[in-house]
């Protein structure tokens, strides 16, 4: 019979480890990276939606500007200008129905040389001009109006004269006047008295 003996002590056989140096500093430098990579990472969220934030706080700031520039111009009310318009507008439609009931009235007369004044009135029309009042006695005519500018007097009376109903007719009475807050205003005659007007506004 064959016996085996050991004459190695335990503590002269060789110890295998399993954590050495060179693998606890390879661990380290490892975990180190995922560390910085980690912390890299949240920064870089961290500026995007700070950068988010930031464009939303300035359009934030954009738009209560223009928010307040319009209530201050709503406070503030319409333009002296816009309002001026409207007026004028106001006025030269008051003055056209006025006119359309004087034409109204005169339609029913069956004097053939009014309507054709009538139409030969219509026919010289002007774009910056309009009749407010218009007053017949036989041969003598009395017109009142409404213009936006002194230049379309003259040259409606250019228009008129070439009318065959106002052919010869001279007025004797010619005025231009600034009325208050009611713009430039004319007044024509032939000699008739307006007071004694016949198919017009008394």
């Amino acid at each position: 019979m064959k016996y085996r003996v050991n004459l190695y002590p335990n503590d002269l056989k060789p110890k295998v480890e399993l954590y050495t140096l060179q693998f606890a500093l390879v661990l380290l430098g490892f975990c180190l990276l995922l560390v910085v990579a980690g912390s890299l990472l949240v920064q870089a969220r961290t500026e995007h939606w700070q950068e988010q934030a930031q464009q939303a706080s300035r359009e934030v700031q954009q738009f209560q500007k223009i928010l307040a520039k319009q209530r201050q111009e709503l406070q503030q009310g319409p333009s002296p200008e816009l309002v001026d318009q409207v007026r004028r507008m106001q006025e030269q439609a008051r003055e056209q129905r006025l006119l359309l009931r004087q034409l109204d009235t005169l339609e029913g007369q069956q004097n053939l040389g009014l309507a054709g004044l009538m139409e030969d009135l219509a026919a010289a029309d002007h774009p910056q001009l309009w009749l407010s009042r218009i007053s017949v006695s036989g041969s003598d005519l009395y017109l009142q109006g409404q213009l936006s500018r002194a230049s379309a007097l003259p040259e409606w009376l250019e228009q008129l004269a070439q009318q065959p109903s106002l052919q010869g007719r001279d007025f004797t009475d010619a005025r231009l006047y600034q009325q208050q807050e009611k713009g430039l205003h004319f007044v024509l005659n032939t000699g008739l008295d307006p007071k004694a007007s016949v198919g017009g506004k008394p």
